[in-house]
C-alpha cells in the first residue's frame, strides 16, 4: 500500500507502506522492489559513483537529482519514501518509469498527477500506472 504525505507547501512525498495485506497488486509490487537494482543507500552510492549518461538518474538536472537523492528513505525492504516534485517537473512518464524502476517503485507513478505524455510510449505507461495507482488507493 502506498501513502502520500506532505503539506501543501512542502514538496510532494510518497511513503510506501509495506505492511499492507497481501493481494495480487502488492505481490507484484514486492517482486518489482526485490528485482530492482537499488535497495539501500550503499547500492545507491555505488550507482552514483559510476553514474553514466545512460543512467535514469541522469535525466534529472543536477539540482533536481541532488534533491531527489536527499529525499530517498530506505528500510530493510528497500525504498520507503521519496519526493516526486522534480520528477513531475522535469521528466516524461517514460523517464520517470525508468528512474523509479531503479528502486522498484514504478507502480507509484499512478499517484503522480503532474506527469504529461509526450509520446505513445508515455501514454501507455501513464494508462497502466493510473490503473495500478487506482487499485493502491
Amino acid at each position: 500500500m502506498l501513502r502520500m504525505t506532505g503539506k501543501p507547501a512542502a514538496a510532494p512525498l510518497l511513503v510506501l507502506m509495506l505492511a499492507a495485506p497481501v493481494v495480487a497488486a502488492s505481490d507484484a509490487y514486492r517482486i518489482e522492489q526485490r528485482l530492482a537494482p537499488i535497495h539501500d543507500a550503499a547500492q545507491l552510492d555505488d550507482h552514483l559513483r559510476t553514474l553514466s549518461p545512460g543512467s535514469p538518474l541522469s535525466a534529472l538536472s543536477e539540482a533536481a537529482r541532488q534533491r531527489f537523492i536527499a529525499s530517498l528513505r530506505f528500510n530493510e525492504a528497500g525504498l520507503v519514501s521519496f519526493s516526486y516534485q522534480d520528477i513531475q517537473k522535469e521528466l516524461s512518464p517514460t523517464e520517470a518509469y525508468r528512474l523509479l524502476a531503479l528502486f522498484g517503485a514504478q507502480r507509484t507513478m499512478g499517484l503522480m498527477e503532474g506527469l504529461r505524455a509526450r509520446t505513445d510510449e508515455d501514454v501507455g505507461i501513464l494508462e497502466k500506472a493510473r490503473r495500478q495507482g487506482s487499485r493502491q488507493r
